[in-house]
């Protein structure tokens, strides 16, 4: 199926960070995912080609994974940690700490990760910022 001809799936209402999210998408070959979500890992809204379910399980997944290295680096005096890349050999994924408990994490197929969706994610987060701070 192209990419063209796929609709995005959705089980939740439009929010002002759907079209935020879903901005990724144009530098990234390979989107899969983009969700916005909570310290829960409660997703807060996404933009997504996944099953919705499968969607939120990812973020509630993603956020269990950050907690465990912020928990693990601080313990062992290794820093900070606000921004994670995960490459796998079917998906690769970046998650961000956004600050006040606030996350975004991007699926993509392997091997799409580059410069420009790196550009644009941080773009995206600074817009995702400035809706939720309002």
């Amino acid at each position: 199926m192209s990419a063209d001809a796929r609709e995005p799936g959705r089980d939740m209402q439009q929010s002002a960070f759907t079209d935020i999210l879903a901005d990724i998408e144009g530098v990234c070959p390979g989107f899969l995912a983009a969700v916005f979500y909570d310290r829960e890992g409660e997703a807060i809204d996404y933009h997504s080609y996944l099953d919705p379910y499968a969607t939120r399980l990812l973020a509630a997944h993603l956020v269990v994974v950050v907690h465990s290295a912020v928990r693990k680096f601080e313990t062992l005096q290794m820093g900070h940690i606000d921004y994670m890349e995960i490459y796998g050999s079917c998906r690769d994924s970046i998650s961000v700490a956004m600050g006040d408990e606030l996350f975004l994490s991007v699926i993509v197929e392997s091997g799409n990760l580059n410069q420009a969706v790196h550009r644009r994610i941080r773009q995206v987060i600074e817009r995702l910022r400035r809706e939720v701070n309002g």
